[in-house]
């Protein structure tokens, strides 16, 4: 299995985009959607002190929910930007927090806020205030899950309408050798959004399963972190590597996209998940021995002393320090991923190997 290819997303998406896995009729390619040249709303950290911002969500007056990591705190600013709530501190008491938080939009303006070390959900009131503790059995339903070579993240609770995952079919349709990684985000409105990871600053996003992607380019430097009807928020950093949270207008589609008939995202128990999850230590000591050797970890799979039994396939994402490895079973679409010092996904533990599935009226999975 070769390195994962950047450029081969990017050929991948434009080519959905245009039609090209459809017949001659297929529509053509969609406008791009333009974001704003000056913020909606701009937050310093300087003045708050951002010490690591792992969320942000916007709530429907306007307010900016931001999850500050570094700080142990969720932050409430209004729509001009000022603090209205900080709440949270370093602890494992209620409403204290330790690790990542994860933000996650909860019902009306209220939010999930899921902390990686100390493996729980808190609900947050819209003005910030700590509600109560999920107990277990009562977390959502997998906002981060896997499918078909594709990690992707749900901004809320809202059911994965069928059209997504018919999107991310088409993607793999023309790939199937497995060859990259599908990086995917569902926003408030249902929209769903394909990172070019030849960039960093161009996605496209789609409203529905038989249409074209809308290209949309971020300002320079800057991280996707959630978006909404007609609004995008990206993180950036200023030359003192100081952080800076803004809302922009995003011309384009404003409704929420129909989310039609619910797909069923869960945990993936069969036996070929199992043989797959069973690879994980492997793979875990493979990037361990290259990063003895090189000071840092591999990006590319082929130049690790690991190899799958059968028709197995590995993507592998990250930088220097941190990494996710995805492990694929083309013949089944199965699924399973790890995430090593990164900041784990919502529901996911740093370390520990994550499969799921897909299932709905047209997937048996």
């Amino acid at each position: 299995m070769g390195s994962l290819r950047i450029r081969t997303l990017a050929a991948v998406v434009a080519a959905v985009s245009a039609g090209a896995c459809h017949d001659r009729s297929a529509p053509l390619p969609a406008d791009p959607w333009v974001v704003g040249e000056e913020p909606i709303t701009s937050i310093r950290g300087d003045s708050v002190e951002f010490a690591g911002i792992d969320g942000v969500e916007r709530l429907s007056n306007g307010s900016v929910v931001v999850a500050n990591t570094g700080a142990s705190k969720v932050l409430v600013f209004d729509s001009q930007g000022r603090l209205t709530m900080a709440t949270g501190s370093k602890g494992s008491g209620p409403g204290d927090f330790r690790g990542t938080l994860r933000l996650v939009a909860g019902s009306g303006d209220s939010s999930l806020v899921y902390d990686t070390a100390l493996l729980r959900w808190s609900v947050l009131a819209p003005g910030g205030q700590f509600v109560r503790q999920l107990s277990p059995g009562g977390e959502p339903s997998l906002p981060t899950w896997l499918y078909r070579g594709a990690m992707v993240a749900n901004s809320g609770t809202r059911p994965v309408g069928r059209w997504a995952i018919a999107v991310v079919d088409r993607l793999r349709a023309a790939d199937p050798d497995y060859r990259h990684l599908i990086e995917a985000r569902i926003d408030r409105a249902g929209l769903l959004w394909i990172a070019d990871p030849g960039s960093g600053s161009r996605w496209q996003v789609f409203t529905d399963s038989v249409g074209p992607g809308h290209p949309v380019t971020l300002p320079g430097g800057a991280e996707w972190v959630s978006a909404g009807p007609g609004y995008v928020v990206v993180v950036a950093r200023d030359s003192l590597d100081l952080e800076r949270v803004e809302v922009r207008s995003l011309a384009g589609f404003r409704g929420d996209a129909s989310a039609g008939t619910a797909a069923v995202v869960e945990l993936d128990t069969t036996a070929a998940a199992r043989r797959l999850t069973a690879a994980f230590p492997r793979l875990m000591m493979a990037q361990e021995r290259y990063y003895s050797k090189h000071g840092h970890y591999s990006a590319a799979a082929d130049s690790l002393e690991f190899r799958l039994d059968g028709e197995g396939r590995l993507l592998i994402s990250g930088d220097s320090k941190r990494w996710l490895g995805v492990l694929v079973e083309p013949l089944s679409g199965v699924t399973c991923a790890v995430s090593v010092g990164f900041a784990s996904p919502a529901g996911w533990s740093d370390g520990t190997p994550f499969c799921s599935s897909v299932r709905g009226p047209e997937h048996a999975r």
